[in-house]
């Protein structure tokens, strides 16, 4: 995805502090449940720890949602939606798709989530391409 530009701006501290990222894996619900209850607990320590930076891989929307009509609305709903009313707007916010997502594209490298498609124009929260390097 060559025409794809990666809208990171270079960190840049005011303080002398180190660099502070965490990073979480999908899926973010139990086995039992499709409900987001982890996903909603992981920001809730997130917004604790306030570090610079969170990326969320994928899989966010996984096989196990099949029974759902509508993965789109699932995704906007119960992911985008709480990251961009839960999590501290002063965290930069990077989500990285998988290739388990079933409500995105199942290619190689894959491209970053179309954020304005789901509704999401929050500047902290982007999307990159998988894989990618920063």
């Amino acid at each position: 995805y060559a025409s794809v530009t990666t809208p990171l701006s270079p960190f840049q501290s005011t303080s002398k502090e180190a660099l502070q990222i965490v990073i979480a894996k999908g899926p973010f619900t139990t086995i039992n449940n499709n409900a987001y209850d982890a996903l909603h607990d992981f920001i809730d320590q997130v917004n604790k720890r306030k570090p610079h930076v969170v990326f969320f891989l994928g899989p966010f929307v996984d096989e196990k949602h099949k029974s759902m009509d509508d993965y789109d609305t699932l995704f906007r709903q119960q992911v985008l939606h709480p990251i961009q009313t839960k999590l501290d707007s002063s965290i930069r916010c990077i989500l990285v798709p998988s290739l388990d997502d079933i409500h995105h594209d199942f290619v190689f490298p894959q491209p970053p989530f179309d954020l304005p498609f789901y509704d999401c124009h929050a500047k902290n929260i982007m999307s990159i391409v998988n894989p990618s390097i920063i």
